[in-house]
């Protein structure tokens, strides 16, 4: 007998900033994480690119079957990388998107992140 696992659709808005007078550019990979398993990749939005200073709101639609054998909640992680120094070097960091039950049907939240030459303002 097979075992089904109804899919959690994930939702997550992530505003990014960039305060720099420069032209800049961001994207977001949401990954979910695992201890036994390899990770996964959940969604990949971007790039997004402007030609001056304001915020990019980077929505992600998604979805995941289960956390694997061994767990029960979801861990995601955002891999934000972007341009938004003076002399234009990629940056990359990742942010801890929270721990939530995988038997939810959905999952919403919103962050806003500053990013600079030291790769985010936290």
């Amino acid at each position: 007998m097979a075992i089904t696992v109804q899919p959690t659709s994930i939702y997550f808005q992530v505003d990014i900033s960039c305060q720099i007078f420069t032209n800049w550019c961001v994207s977001l990979k949401v990954i979910e994480l695992d201890t036994f398993f390899p990770n996964t990749a959940v969604v990949t939005v971007g790039p997004k690119c402007l030609d001056h200073r304001d915020t990019i709101a980077l929505n992600t639609n998604g979805e995941i079957a289960g956390d694997g054998w061994f767990g029960n909640r979801f861990e995601f992680m955002g891999e934000v990388t972007h341009i938004c120094t003076r002399k234009g070097e990629t940056l990359m960091f990742h942010r801890r998107l929270g721990y939530y039950p995988d038997h939810l049907k959905a999952i919403r939240r919103k962050f806003r992140v500053e990013v600079n030459e030291k790769g985010v303002n936290q």
